[in-house]
């Protein structure tokens, strides 16, 4: 044995030479012998010692082997049971191994080697269960432990985004949030000035779980800060400064983002694009459009990203009474049907243009997450799904 620690072995034998031979040659194997001669005193010194293998004969007085193994196994399972006995009974040997021997030995033993080597196979084998064992507890531990975190973190990023969509006279607006598994690598956000609405949010972080939902919530500020601080100055340099900020912040993970930033100010929108999903507007003929594309407006880079740092497009417009925005995260165009085809934005613009407009925001927008999951056939979601809609009441 290669192992700096000794290795115990409990022989029950109620033959007093061969259990004495048995034990000599296992001790100048390098093994720490415990012995007894039957088995109820064996099952004594088990429960005293602990030892690491156990040896037993069948056939003993007081208590025999199938007894020991029969205790053995049901207490300690993990502990090999070697019989070594002189009945040669195929049957007996069947039995040994049903009540849990792990090898068995028939006597006279012509090499004794054989004893050692069936040892060091059964502890090689008890070393790989306990392993085996201790790596699924592993496992069930951090699954508890990943579950809790996901909950508290579901938790903490649903109070920190808005539950409800502010109310003013001049927008109706309807929001939809659905996370793909608990947590969300999207976020939202509103913006009020004495009642009226000044801006919407919408950003999406790559890749999914609890790293991403941490980042939604340290971008989410960073985006409140700049969007706040910078009321005066023109929408695309507040982009630039959230851009610049959440590189200081994430630029080390290998996450980056996505968004539309609006600022309202009456009928007039200013624009920010980053990379996202292009802002759509159905005007009250029913005509629907990318807004900015027909004057060559191009969205910006992604952001968090210090190789990609530079500057943002803004894009102004007007918006008429009846007038629908809808804000949306990649999920909505980019997943697919059972035949693998993409719902895209073909399909959304259509939709939005079929929409009845005199129809409350929140039954514009059911429609379009209805039809979504109809063509996916699932409720399930491959990505994180966020949509706003935004009508203009007067």
């Amino acid at each position: 044995m290669n192992n700096h620690v000794k290795k115990t072995v409990l022989v029950i034998e109620d033959e007093p030479i061969i259990r004495q031979a048995i034990s000599d040659f296992l001790e100048d194997s390098n093994y720490q012998v415990i012995q007894a001669e039957h088995g109820r005193r064996g099952i004594e010194l088990f429960r005293q010692n602990t030892p690491d293998v156990v040896l037993t004969d069948l056939r003993m007085p007081i208590m025999g082997g199938r007894e020991v193994l029969s205790i053995l196994n049901e207490e300690f399972p993990e502990t090999p049971v070697i019989v070594v006995s002189g009945v040669g009974d195929i049957r007996d040997a069947i039995d040994a191994v049903h009540l849990g021997a792990w090898d068995y030995i028939i006597k006279p033993v012509q090499d004794i080697e054989i004893i050692v080597y069936s040892i060091e196979r059964c502890l090689e084998r008890a070393r790989l269960i306990k392993e085996n064992r201790e790596y699924r507890e592993s496992l069930e531990k951090a699954k508890v432990i990943f579950e809790r975190d996901m909950r508290m973190a579901v938790n903490v990023q649903k109070n920190y985004l808005p539950l409800k969509a502010p109310l003013d006279d001049e927008w109706e607006i309807a929001f939809d949030y659905q996370p793909m598994a608990g947590v969300s690598g999207d976020f939202y956000d509103f913006y009020e000035q004495e009642g009226k609405l000044t801006g919407i949010a919408l950003f999406d972080v790559s890749g999914h779980g609890i790293a991403s939902g941490l980042i939604t919530m340290i971008a989410k500020s960073i985006v409140f800060r700049g969007f706040t601080s910078m009321q005066n100055e023109p929408l695309d340099q507040v982009m630039e400064r959230i851009n610049l900020d959440l590189i200081n912040e994430i630029d080390a993970m290998d996450n980056y983002l996505t968004g539309i930033l609006l600022r309202f100010s009456g009928n007039s929108i200013e624009y920010v694009n980053a990379a996202h999903p292009p802002l759509l507007c159905r005007h009250a003929d029913g005509t629907v459009e990318e807004v900015g594309l027909s004057d060559g407006f191009l969205s910006g880079r992604f952001m968090g990203i210090s190789s990609l740092a530079g500057r943002y497009n803004s894009y102004c417009f007007t918006i008429q009474k009846g007038d629908i925005l809808l804000l949306y995260s990649d999920c909505l165009l980019e997943s697919t049907s059972s035949n693998g085809e993409r719902y895209g934005s073909m399909r959304l613009s259509n939709l939005l243009s079929r929409t009845d407009p005199a129809q409350p925001c929140r039954k514009i927008l059911k429609e379009i997450i209805e039809d979504f999951h109809e063509y996916l056939e699932s409720e399930e979601l491959p990505d994180d799904l966020t949509a706003i809609l935004v009508k203009r009441r007067s």
